[in-house]
């Protein structure tokens, strides 16, 4: 161990000191709302958590749309809670 002091500190706080999956569910609810499209089950959110966006809402709206995909990711992108 350095005597030196630490100069930075880094916390992942994302699913370790924060559980932020409500906030992830809602998003994802809000944005297939936005698109008049059925919200997925929170169950099904969940299980998605930790892919990349893209491809969570890809396995979430199996509609194989790729232009709706992107309307969605950028919508996600958007909320509240991905502001933070």
């Amino acid at each position: 161990m350095s005597d030196r002091p630490l100069q930075l500190v880094i916390f992942d706080c994302d699913g370790t000191l924060v559980d932020s999956q409500h906030g992830i569910v809602s998003a994802m609810r809000t944005a297939f709302a936005a698109l008049g499209v059925a919200a997925p089950e929170p169950s099904d959110v969940r299980r998605v958590v930790g892919l990349p966006l893209e491809h969570a809402i890809a396995r979430l709206d199996v509609s194989g749309d790729e232009a709706r995909h992107a309307e969605l990711t950028r919508l996600y992108r958007l909320s509240e809670f991905e502001q933070r």
